[in-house]
Formats: C-alpha cells, sequence, structure tokens
C-alpha cells in the first residue's frame, strides 16, 4: 500500500466512522483518564520541567509537546502492540493542547482518540515489527502520524483535510530508540503529539 493511499483509505474511513460503539467508548475513555494520570504524575520531572521552559504553554502546538511528554515521562502510559507505541501519550497530548478554548463534547473527543489510534495500530500492521527493530522510535515516528489523524478529526476537517494531516504527519515523526535511557525518549512523544497537531492546523 503506498503512503498516499494509506493516507486517502484512513482519510475515507475517518470522515465517515460511526460513532463509537459503547465499548469502544469506554475503553477511549480508560486511556483518557490513564493519561491525565501519566501526565498529572509526570508534570514535575526534569523532561517536563525543561519542555515547558523551552516552548512554553501559550499554543497550541506548544501545550501538546509539554502534554505528551509529561505523559511519556515515567514510562507508565499505555502500550499496543501492532505499532510498538506508546499511542495515548502523542494522540491525547495533541487532542488535550487542540480542546483549550473549544467548545467540544466528550464524545468527539473520544472519537477523535479512535481514529488516532487505529491509524497508528493499522500503520503498525502495515509495517511490522522491523520498524521498531531498524532503530526507530515508534512512539515518536508512527504516533505523529495518530496524533495527526485524530487532530484533524477533532478540528473537522473532513476527508481532504485528514488525509492531508496524515501525510505531513508522515513527514514530521522522528525518534531514535538509541536515545532510550536520555530525557529525549520522553520528548519523543511530545514531539509527535506537537507535530501532530501542527500538521492539522496547516
Amino acid at each position: 500500500m503506498s503512503g498516499a493511499s494509506f493516507c486517502e483509505a484512513l482519510a475515507d474511513w475517518a470522515a465517515s466512522a460511526a460513532p463509537l460503539p459503547a465499548p469502544a467508548r469506554a475503553e477511549a475513555r480508560l486511556a483518557l483518564l490513564d493519561t491525565l494520570g501519566c501526565i498529572l504524575a509526570g508534570w514535575d520531572e526534569p523532561q517536563t520541567r525543561a519542555a515547558r521552559s523551552a516552548f512554553g504553554e501559550s499554543a497550541a502546538t506548544g501545550r501538546a509537546l509539554i502534554f505528551g511528554t509529561a505523559a511519556h515521562a515515567l514510562d507508565f502510559d499505555d502500550y499496543e502492540l501492532p505499532g510498538s507505541t506508546h499511542p495515548s501519550a502523542p494522540v491525547y497530548g495533541a487532542l488535550l493542547a487542540l480542546s483549550v478554548g473549544r467548545d467540544l463534547t466528550w464524545a468527539t473527543l473520544l472519537d477523535a482518540y479512535a481514529t488516532g489510534y487505529e491509524a497508528i495500530v493499522r500503520l503498525g500492521e502495515a509495517m511490522g515489527y522491523e520498524h521498531y527493530a531498524a532503530g526507530w522510535h515508534s512512539t515518536g515516528t508512527l504516533g505523529t502520524v495518530g496524533a495527526a489523524a485524530a487532530s484533524a478529526r477533532l478540528l473537522g476537517l473532513g476527508r481532504e483535510g485528514i488525509a492531508h494531516a496524515v501525510a505531513l504527519g508522515a513527514s514530521m515523526g522522528a525518534g531514535l530508540k538509541a536515545q532510550f535511557g536520555t530525557d529525549a525518549k520522553a520528548l519523543h512523544a511530545g514531539l509527535a503529539a506537537r507535530a501532530g497537531a501542527e500538521a492539522a492546523l496547516r
């Protein structure tokens, strides 16, 4: 599957997806609560303090970076297997940042999260474990795509806007496993959240 067809197929699904069934919405809500707990626990960790000092919280993209970094700072955030990522730190990091000042329903937020999660899992299934084994930190690479898809859905961009955001997010993803054990690891999730939000705002 080409990059273009992946973006288009995901955008087709996301733009026309029905509201989440109750069990899926309950899982998305649980992921939100877990991520909020991780953000609170990681708020005063050195990585998060450095991110807050360097990037500030006045803009949505700065908030996304800080939320994503805080959520991943202690490495207690959730994990999924197909993409080998911590999906909620970048996805909810972006969504929470973009939600500030917007009149949104919980359903809108949870449905947007599901779009980002689905993007990460489907991309992980397509790429396989080899991406992670080759040295990429999938939370920073695939997480950016998920954050972009979720952000575009939250902002109501429609099929074309979602496809563009996902394509831009794929170009902005980064993160190396060689940096595990350093403060940069948590920052990868923050950078993914910021890039995903930025891709949707472009």
